[in-house]
């Protein structure tokens, strides 16, 4: 089962990033609109991310997770669910910043 990201990306005032079939009959944004705010929140997840846990190496960037272990995976490979909980600590981390 797939964590709807709608909420997450309303609240953030971005078009939704989810194209489940509940958010589509709900009038997401078009698939196109739908990627861009899903890198974006990437790139989010990506800056907040402390130094010791992050690379990028052939133009790719990694963040290291906890997937039954360690483990140091490409960004846009993150499950709805542990990009959610990621972009929720970046956003904590950006407000502080404030």
């Amino acid at each position: 089962m797939t964590i709807c990201s709608r909420k997450a990306a309303l609240a953030l005032d971005w078009p939704s990033f989810c194209c489940c079939e509940a958010c589509k009959a709900l009038g997401a944004q078009s698939i196109s609109d739908a990627a861009k705010s899903r890198a974006r929140a990437l790139r989010k997840i990506y800056q907040h991310t402390p130094k010791d846990y992050r690379s990028s190496r052939e133009g790719q960037r990694f963040i290291m997770i906890w997937r039954d272990g360690t483990a140091l995976v490409p960004l846009d490979s993150l499950t709805d669910t542990e990009m959610l909980d990621r972009l929720g600590s970046a956003l904590r981390a950006e407000a502080n910043r404030r």
